[in-house]
């Protein structure tokens, strides 16, 4: 078990996850942000750039994405299985949050642009990883955890999308998460939280009682 599904799982009460049983394995892959869009830049942008980000050159690391979803079909050739995929944001998160702070406050000119901004940002990375599966004859299903809220530090609220993720898996598709800004009951500014693929991942597992729950990084997968 990794440190970070020992830190989320030690976070909630025990009697916090709810819990289901799939007719199949369930695996979990969690794939690095950085992997599939690199974060290396030179400097940073100024904040005002994201209102209209065309000019920002996001990396997005396309033959790393097609490389996962082979090994996905070569494994599903050898046996059958559930699959659950979240990935992470890379610089179509990090660069904006960085940017624009707002992961420290909301208060200030164009906070709720740039937070929106962060949202559509997301979207369109999960976008172009779905993409990929689907052209590899994967059946890949978004599942965008950002309609939840968070309080205490905590997701709450999440009960309609583990049914969803549920369904999802039985019909046999790959629910495809990823990391996404969300509402904070605890802000008194409209802060948003950051709700992290790396918080995800474990919370699924730990629900669907995956037998394991794999990373794909730069440095291979573990």
């Amino acid at each position: 078990m990794s440190k970070e599904i020992e830190r989320v799982f030690k976070f909630y009460p025990q009697n916090f996850f709810m819990e289901y049983r799939l007719d199949k394995e369930f695996y979990v892959l969690k794939i690095g942000g950085s992997l599939i869009a690199p974060k290396g830049r030179s400097g940073s942008f100024s904040a005002e750039v994201w209102l209209n980000p065309q000019n920002c050159s996001l990396n997005f690391n396309s033959k790393a994405v097609e490389q996962i979803a082979d090994e996905i079909k070569e494994a599903k050739k050898e046996k059958d299985f559930c699959l659950a995929v979240i990935h992470g944001a890379g610089c179509y998160g990090h660069w904006i949050v960085n940017d624009t702070k707002i992961h420290k406050s909301m208060k200030g000119r164009n906070k709720k642009i740039y937070l929106s901004r962060t949202q559509y940002l997301q979207d369109e990375l999960n976008n172009k990883v779905r993409d990929i599966f689907l052209n590899k004859g994967l059946p890949a299903w978004k599942v965008d955890w950002s309609d939840i809220l968070m309080e205490g530090g905590r997701i709450k609220n999440a009960e309609n999308k583990i049914e969803l993720v549920c369904e999802i898996l039985k019909k046999g598709y790959i629910p495809v998460s990823y990391g996404v800004p969300v509402f904070n009951l605890d802000s008194v500014d409209g802060y948003c939280s950051i709700l992290s693929g790396d918080v995800i991942a474990p919370y699924i597992a730990r629900t669907f009682k995956a037998k394991r729950v794999l990373y794909a990084t730069k440095c291979g997968v573990y």
